[in-house]
């Protein structure tokens, strides 16, 4: 064979390739196109759908409401006092007095009670305490009731720690509005309570503070404590 048919030969040969080439594409495309087109239609309900109708579920949570949450690792006596910050804000009709003493003792069973804390920096009951002053209080915590929880973490297990067993409240009344440095004025409630620790404790609880007043206030509609003690944070 001479080396013109062998050219020629390759051209047909070459030629044949091509063809079929564009041809496999052109069917890739069109096979392409036609899997959108029905995948379209499905999804604008025309050809065959499955439909499942899904009841609503309402999920009910007794330790959260539209203020307020539980707190970390909550104990009994804490979540027993927060059902009842939660009935008080929930009410039909809210009385600032009841949810301010209700949030006092959530509070005094956070921040007083060690056996659930991992940390000197772990505070419970900040999210109860006055937004402007909680990274004051943080501090004035680590350095006062706080101070001595790493120490104690070191050489006892936790749940040997102080825990709060009960809060009382003696009195809630609303007082003269409370006024802040800048002119800022709140109405304010004034919730004078005490409290008592369980006895199995490695710690001294007889040297602890026991009662306080605490200065609840109005911040936009959601009660904080501005001031712990007649002069405290």
């Amino acid at each position: 064979m001479s080396t013109r048919e062998i050219r020629k030969r390759n051209r047909k040969i070459n030629n044949a390739l091509v063809i079929a080439l564009i041809a496999t594409f052109l069917l890739t495309i069109i096979a392409f196109a036609v899997n959108i087109v029905r995948i379209s239609k499905k999804e604008t309900g025309e050809g065959e759908t499955i439909e499942t109708e899904v009841e609503p579920v309402e999920v009910g949570n007794e330790y959260s409401n539209d203020y307020y949450s539980i707190g970390y690792n909550a104990t009994e006596v804490n979540k027993e006092y927060f059902r009842q910050l939660d009935e008080a804000v929930e009410a039909e009709t809210p009385v600032k007095t009841d949810i301010a003493s209700a949030l006092v003792k959530s509070f005094v069973a956070e921040y007083y009670t060690w056996t659930n804390k991992d940390g000197n920096y772990d505070i419970g009951g900040m999210q109860y305490i006055y937004t402007d002053r909680r990274a004051d209080f943080e501090k004035y915590s680590r350095y006062g009731f706080y101070a001595d929880m790493d120490l104690y973490l070191k050489q006892y297990d936790r749940s040997e720690l102080c825990q709060v067993k009960w809060v009382s409240v003696a009195s809630a009344e609303q007082t003269d509005p409370f006024v802040l440095a800048d002119g800022t004025s709140m109405d304010c409630y004034v919730v004078q309570a005490s409290w008592d620790y369980e006895e199995n404790t490695v710690m001294d609880t007889s040297a602890m503070q026991k009662a306080t007043v605490f200065y609840v206030v109005d911040h936009d509609g959601r009660l904080e404590i501005a001031q712990i003690g007649e002069t405290g944070v």
